[in-house]
């Protein structure tokens, strides 16, 4: 039977799974003793999440309630109605009529 004279293709096989521990290795001693490092990045994040998407309905709410203030303190109608982009017509409302 003829030898089939692959070992250099198992000499590259050894090469991978040999970097491949030695990565797994200096992630272990990247991380530690925190052995939660994912779970408090991913925590960490959420909170990020939830502080940028309450802060985004503030200003949401808060541009409806001047719209609506607009509206009734002046006689022009709601731009946001005609389809105005936000960026172009957002303006304090006049409280006083002269």
């Amino acid at each position: 039977m003829k030898e089939p004279h692959n070992y250099a293709h198992v000499g590259y096989g050894m090469i991978a799974v040999a970097a491949s521990l030695a990565a797994i290795g200096i992630i272990a001693l990247f991380i530690g003793d925190n052995g939660l490092l994912a779970d408090n990045m991913q925590r960490e994040n959420t909170h990020h999440f939830n502080e940028c998407k309450s802060i985004s309905l503030f200003h949401f709410f808060a541009l409806q309630t001047l719209i609506s203030l607009s509206n009734i303190f002046s006689s022009q109608p709601n731009p946001v109605a005609k389809g105005v982009p936000f960026d172009q017509f957002f303006t304090i409302p006049v409280l006083a009529h002269g």
